[in-house]
């Protein structure tokens, strides 16, 4: 009897561990999806970069090495098909320790009707540095076949993969189909090794920690950098966070009271944030509300942000020389623009009661009559008196900006992050005399020195313009979390509340949760130069959580933050696409009525 519970019981572990490897990357092809499979969730999926003119999908009509192939097409709306334009996705491959002086990357692909494809292949440090690019063309072959090149592995820590599709004007089927990349190091497959892990990470020494408990309200004073650096930017690792932007919010008051803070940038669209910025500059006809609207939208903790707004309002009331809060990003989506800056000069112009803001309004309520907007007040000086020096600079400045970055959203947001530089450098300049500092708070994919993504390592983060224009001025901290949960996106759902996965061995998290800290800071100079796993997500819910980084290139200090809490929501907070719809309809149709009545102002 004892011997068969034995055999059963060694029976259920096997089909425990079974059930279990399948969830498990157990090869590099596995791992980085290099047999493009898109039934395995667990495995690091290619990044698609600006899907906006093309689909990935499986092509159930084709068939290679027994398994349908992926296949990166045009985007078709009502039987229509589009030009395929930028199909882009690229992977990331951390790669074995060995020593060897090349790789060979094998892609077996075919195409139809395309104008470009490529495989571009770069070499990477693991400091993070691009080593060099080499571009293979994949093009020109309607039949299954492997394209080949032959790279260096010269200091290389990271390969990256980047897979590039471009079809022609005429609008026909236009397609490439994806079968499978074979890395191969001397000869030998990448699978035959075993998978790469991270350098174990030495215990964090506790005299290099600050802790910094929220109860005491001077705990940031013990941060000498916060006091010696011009600009302080904040970069949370996850969005969605209340217990982050509670940190965040305590840290930038502590910069206001203490360290001669009078300008704070967001990641923000400049023209959501006129009317905050007059809220708190104390013009009454800016109300609480209208920011409580806009919160509705927007990835901070609404209700702390409320409170902050609030405490920065009373806190303008009792000095001379006041703080500003402006947003530093812009909309990737143009027409919603207008919308912003017509509801400012409306309810500017409730008061004042002035024509050429009427005509104004009129101009600003369509993205297509901005450069009408932009000659109006050149033309006119008096609507400078009228908006203040500073604010009709800021104006004019976001009506530029806006209208040299163009209705395409595929452009917008390539160049989203240097746009955000330019947007900073400005108001700095604008706002921010020598004896004064800046506080930004921001996503750490944007402040951090290096890219936005890792996995996009030609994509330039905010933060790499910043470093090489402010040098050590600038100084960047991550906000990091070990566990709990966030609000975030996933498809057509909006503001879940979902889980932090745990952190993993050798993870930054990992090495700060066990220090028992609840809220602490570190100089990232303490720690040893070299590749960490860091938790990463942005706007929409990652089911890899966590990406390999050297925090010594990409981040100044840290915050550790042990447990995230996720904000409430606000009564009436969207919470599909299909709400979102509808409660921007009910604002556009109370601005159209506006709008009617400016018409008949201006006859």
């Amino acid at each position: 009897m004892k011997i068969s519970c034995h055999a059963y019981l060694l029976g259920l572990c096997f089909l425990i561990y079974v059930q279990y490897s399948k969830g498990q990357n157990h090869s590099y092809t596995d791992k980085y999806n290099l047999d493009f499979d898109l039934q395995n969730s667990k495995n690091i999926f290619w990044k698609i970069d600006q899907p906006n003119y093309f689909v990935i999908q499986v092509d159930s009509l084709q068939k290679n090495n027994g398994k349908n192939p992926l296949c990166i097409a045009q985007f078709k709306l009502r039987g229509n098909a589009a030009r395929l334009i930028g199909g882009t996705i690229q992977q990331k491959i951390l790669l074995p320790r060995i020593k060897s002086d090349s790789v060979t990357v094998s892609l077996n692909c075919k195409s139809l009707n395309l104008q470009q494809a490529q495989l571009i292949i770069t070499g990477i440090s693991d400091r993070e540095c691009i080593l060099y690019s080499d571009t293979l063309s994949i093009l020109g072959s309607d039949e299954w076949k492997t394209f080949s090149r032959s790279v260096s592995l010269h200091n290389v820590r990271f390969l990256h993969l980047n897979i590039k599709a471009e079809g022609t004007k005429e609008v026909s089927e236009q397609c490439l189909w994806l079968d499978r990349i074979d890395l191969k190091i001397d000869g030998k497959d990448i699978n035959d090794f075993p998978l790469p892990e991270i350098s174990v990470i030495p215990v964090i020494k506790r005299n290099d920690l600050i802790s910094l408990p929220l109860s005491d309200s001077n705990s940031f004073s013990k941060i000498s950098d916060l006091e010696r650096r011009k600009i302080i930017a904040i970069g949370e690792t996850i969005h969605g966070s209340e217990t982050i932007t509670e940190l965040a919010v305590k840290l930038i008051k502590h910069q206001v009271e203490y360290n001669h803070c009078k300008l704070i940038l967001l990641e923000l669209p400049t023209e959501v944030t006129f009317g905050w910025n007059r809220f708190i500059q104390g013009d009454s006809l800016f109300k609480i509300k209208d920011i409580t609207q806009d919160l509705k939208s927007i990835h901070f903790a609404p209700l702390i942000m409320i409170d902050f707004c609030q405490w920065l309002k009373r806190y303008n009331e009792r000095v001379k020389d006041k703080v500003w809060l402006i947003g530093m990003d812009i909309n990737t989506i143009s027409y919603s623009t207008p919308a912003f800056l017509y509801d400012y000069i409306y309810t500017l112009n409730r008061h004042l009661h002035h024509v050429l803001l009427d005509s104004l309004c009129s101009e600003v309520y369509k993205y297509e009559s901005f450069p009408k907007a932009l000659k109006l007040i050149e033309k006119n000086k008096e609507i400078e008196n009228l908006l203040g020096k500073n604010e009709f600079s800021i104006l004019h400045h976001c009506l530029d900006m806006s209208i040299a970055c163009g209705e395409n959203t595929n452009r917008r947001f390539a160049i989203r992050d240097s746009l955000m530089y330019l947007n900073a450098k400005f108001l700095l300049n604008l706002l921010c005399p020598d004896d004064e500092t800046v506080s930004i708070y921001a996503h750490f994919g944007h402040v951090n020195h290096k890219t936005t993504y890792s996995s996009f390592p030609f994509h330039r983060s905010f933060g790499s313009y910043m470093k090489d224009k402010f040098g050590s001025d600038y100084y960047n901290i991550a906000v990091l979390t070990g566990k709990g949960n966030l609000r975030t996106s996933y498809k057509d759902s909006l503001n879940l509340n979902r889980m932090l996965e745990i952190p993993p061995m050798n993870s930054l998290e990992d090495l700060f949760m066990q220090t028992n800290e609840e809220l602490c800071f570190i100089t990232i100079s303490t720690l040893p130069t070299q590749l960490m796993y860091i938790r990463f997500i942005g706007a929409f819910y990652e089911e890899n959580q966590f990406i390999v980084i050297a925090p010594a290139s990409r981040m100044d200090a840290a915050i550790f933050v042990r447990r995230s809490k996720s904000y409430d929501l606000l009564p009436g907070t969207p919470t599909s696409n299909m709400e979102v719809i509808d409660f921007e309809s009910k604002r556009r149709i109370e601005r159209f009525k506006q709008y009617k009545q400016v018409k008949v102002n201006l006859k």
